[in-house]
């Protein structure tokens, strides 16, 4: 796949390949256009759903009503991870 950093400003969404706002800390970030047009579903399939505990953050994954802390995930077939980003709310990366 390559780095996705184009320069310091720009960076590109590894399932999409549009070009993106930088962010080093995250460089395999997924976009919110690919989230948005391709929910994350798990290895079987289903929807999962990301999201902080509380207010003070956290992670939490949830799969069919179900919450847990599953992090891997599937966008648009490409194998992603999710985790807590380091300001609160959740980040999604290509694996």
């Amino acid at each position: 796949m390559g780095n996705p950093i184009i320069d310091d400003s720009k960076q590109k969404c590894p399932i999409c390949c549009n070009v993106v706002h930088a962010n080093p800390r995250y460089p395999n970030y997924v976009c919110g256009d690919c989230q948005t047009n391709y929910p994350p579903v798990t290895a079987n399939g289903d929807r999962i759903d990301f999201g902080n505990i509380d207010a003070f953050g956290g992670f939490k994954s949830i799969v069919n009503g179900v919450t847990g802390s599953e992090s891997e995930c599937y966008i648009n077939g490409v194998k992603c991870s999710a985790g807590e980003a380091r300001f609160g709310g959740v980040v999604i990366q290509s694996a």
